[in-house]
């Protein structure tokens, strides 16, 4: 029996002078200190080279944690990711996107604010639209890679979860019989489809879930090539540079070109593209008006065919409350696991015909939730769906399974569980968080790793032992996201530490990440001694001051001499390693919220006075919090209407997308909020970026990618992805 069967069954201010060429007007920045006890220097013109990797034998640690060398790997990539970003979101007129429209778009600058430009408002967001253009392709490329590596899927049924008992897939997970893919200098992809693969494997519990499903285990058992691919970064450019014949081989395997911005793709209609909130195209063949919701009822009706048609499990229930695939060990774990196949077997009796069924204007998941509403609220259909027959009525846990199905597909045609192109575009922020800190170009990175890791592994540990949602500061997420680009390795460190394969929730609301960060450094201070975030801009001062006892300051403790001596070094907002909130998103249409975050901001407020009362004290400068208010992602300085760092920059930019990948609506009856019945408001699934399959909507299968919408390939570029259904993992 292998060990993972065993464990399922026990339960820059720096002067960037070469990132001149790729920004569209860089702002001048004054100098300034490096974070506390992170040893970090300028970056100077002369560096032609990268520093050296970190020794391993330099670092105690366990080898289930990631090693120093894959940590500078993962910087190096993520500079990488930086800078292509840069050169996609700055080449004027790339993809029909002109600053000519300037003029045009002023009247929709949104924004409004003390020294507020709207040009510069309107060019970031043209340069942001670019980006979005760029990734949307990059994840239908990606698509179409990850299917030539494993063409025919060997799909989970429901006759094999029925027949095992869910065994079939942890065998599938078990690293024994894994036969993993070799990546190498001769067969690595392209820079965008590595960019969108990255992202993906930070979903983890969604990256196991899809390769369970489809039987693409190959993949998910193959570490990301970190070293490979760092080793083919040109260390003065960034740039990602490989051989002819690497780019031939890609090309013979995809079909595709080696550059995403010469590989033509059929996927714009005349007006409002793919890409576009607005996006309406006419079926040719049916006159249906085919719009992102109406790729989503595709994307469903398909999984609904392969289910009637060859017995394939839907989406959302393949993984337990734990993130283990869900399995019978002993008579206990029965409840759990006939949940789970439930909305399988519901569809597959009578429902999925009902919603296959639907024609014309009815194709739109308003119209899919009242079918659904309507078969659950018939009692008799409910039973017969039940494995174990009994009751008619309609169990919380199996009300969650059904909601978890719909969670795939609310704002999401993708054929992934999670919106890749809002993953991408998530990922953004921590990427520019690197190449600000700029650990990469310092020469004290050889001491930096090693602490992250330690870190890191403290992170996991509190985990274990809380049970809480704990939330990452930036060092310990860079750790964390290179554990996770090996999703075994990460799989089995996770669940031996705590029993539980922690998710990297992808999507979490601003004010209950605050809330965690909170607790979370509260704990770490209590069990270490040590300051959780080594930063004194006043968001982190006042956490530490709402944690940190009169009683303990007066009688000198540990804690609070930690605390004091971080004002023996002052450090920059924009460069100190405090809260990670790429994830940060903001719920729409929930009054409680809004009322919430207006109670939180005051009690931040209160523990601000007393951080500023203290400095004053001592002869330490007050802690600024004007820096939060202007984004510069692009060279242009825009104001945002907003002044702690736990939030979300996405919902300042949602003319871009489809749907805004920084929100998710959680009022009662808006997206995500289906089936009356089935549970609350607050579990909604969420929305992201939407996107779609084009042509499964009217029978299209595949990922070809061409053409109209009745006989072109599935798109690869997608929407929300089920946030708030998950259940346990504790991570965010």
């Amino acid at each position: 029996m292998g060990r993972l069967t065993r464990a399922f069954s026990r339960a820059k201010d720096t002067d960037k002078q070469k990132e001149a060429a790729v920004t569209i007007e860089p702002v001048q920045k004054s100098p300034s200190p490096p974070p506390p006890t992170y040893e970090q220097a300028s970056r100077q013109e002369q560096h032609a080279h990268y520093p050296p990797l970190v020794a391993s034998s330099s670092v105690q640690q366990s080898p289930d944690l990631p090693s120093p060398e894959d940590c500078v790997a993962h910087l190096k990539l993520l500079e990488c990711f930086y800078r292509l970003r840069q050169d996609i979101a700055s080449t004027n007129g790339l993809f029909g996107i002109s600053c000519n429209l300037v003029d045009e778009l002023d009247h929709g600058a949104s924004c409004a604010g003390p020294h507020k430009d709207k040009n510069n408002e309107i060019i970031t967001l043209l340069a942001e639209k670019r980006w979005q253009v760029y990734v949307s392709r990059a994840v239908e490329r990606f698509s179409r890679w990850r299917y030539s590596l494993e063409p025919s899927s060997d799909c989970y049924t429901l006759a094999q979860a029925i027949k095992t008992k869910g065994q079939i897939l942890a065998d599938r997970v078990d690293t024994e019989t894994a036969k993993p893919f070799s990546f190498d200098t001769e067969n690595l992809p392209p820079i965008d489809v590595l960019m969108v693969w990255h992202a993906y494997t930070l979903n983890p519990r969604a990256y196991l879930e899809d390769c369970l499903r489809e039987g693409r285990m190959r993949l998910w058992h193959t570490p990301f090539p970190l070293q490979a691919v760092a080793n083919h970064i040109d260390p003065s450019t960034h740039h990602y540079e490989v051989t002819k014949h690497v780019m031939v081989s890609f090309t013979e395997q995809t079909g595709l070109g080696w550059d995403n911005l010469d590989d033509v793709q059929s996927l714009l209609s005349a007006c409002h593209g793919y890409a576009d909130k607005g996006f309406t195209l006419t079926c040719q063949e049916c006159m249906s008006e085919i719009t992102h919701d109406y790729l989503c009822v595709g994307k469903l009706r398909k999984d609904l065919v392969n289910l009637i048609e060859r017995d394939a499990v839907l989406p959302g229930n393949i993984l337990s409350k734990n993130g283990l695939p869900t399995k019978v060990g002993k008579a206990s774990d029965i409840g759990s696991w006939s949940f789970s196949i439930f909305p399988s077997k519901l569809m597959k009796m009578g429902l999925g015909r009902r919603i296959l069924d639907l024609k014309g204007s009815d194709m739109q998941m308003s119209s899919v939730r009242e079918v659904i509403e309507e078969y659950l609220s018939v009692t008799e259909l409910v039973k017969q769906a039940k494995h174990y027959k009994g009751s008619s009525k309609l169990f919380p846990d199996e009300a969650l399974a059904l909601r978890r199905m719909m969670s795939r597909y609310w704002e999401n045609s993708s054929p992934f569980a999670v919106d890749l192109v809002g993953a991408v575009i998530r990922q953004g922020s921590f990427v520019s968080k690197m190449a600000e800190i700029d650990w990469l170009h310092s020469p004290g990175l050889s001491s930096t790793i090693p602490r992250l890791i330690r870190k890191y592994s403290r992170f996991i540990a509190i985990i274990a032992r809380y049970n809480v949602m704990a939330v990452p500061t930036l060092d310990v997420d860079l750790a964390w996201h290179t554990h996770q680009l090996s999703p075994s390795k990460y799989l089995q460190h996770t669940v031996a530490q705590s029993k539980t394969f922690i998710d990297h929730d992808d999507k979490v609301v601003e004010a209950r990440l605050t809330d965690a960060f909170a607790e979370t450094s509260k704990i770490y201070q209590k069990l270490y001694g040590e300051p959780y975030s080594e930063c004194t801009c006043w968001y982190c001062e006042a956490v530490r001051e709402s944690h940190t006892s009169t009683a303990s300051r007066l009688f000198r403790t540990s804690n609070a001499t930690a605390a004091d001596n971080l004002h023996s070094v002052p450090s920059d907002p924009k460069k100190s390693v405090h809260i990670s909130t790429h994830n940060a998103v903001r719920p729409t249409g929930d009054k409680a919220y809004d009322e919430g975050v207006a109670k939180r901001l005051a009690e931040l407020e209160k523990a601000y006075d007393k951080a500023c009362e203290r400095a004053d004290k001592k002869g330490n400068p007050r802690p600024r919090r004007d820096d939060y208010y202007y984004s510069d992602a692009y060279g242009h300085p825009v104001y945002i209407p907003m002044y702690a760092p736990y939030y979300g920059i996405m919902p300042y930019t949602p003319a871009v997308y489809p749907v805004n990948p920084g929100c998710m609506a959680v009022g009662a009856g808006a997206v995500g909020n289906c089936c009356a019945g089935t549970c609350g408001a607050a579990a909604a699934a969420g929305g992201s970026c939407a996107g779609g399959a084009m042509g499964a909507a009217c029978g299209g299968i595949g990922t070809t990618g061409g053409g109209a919408a009745c006989g072109g390939g599935g798109g690869g570029c997608g929407g929300g992805g089920g946030g708030g259904c998950g259940g346990g993992g504790g991570g965010c």
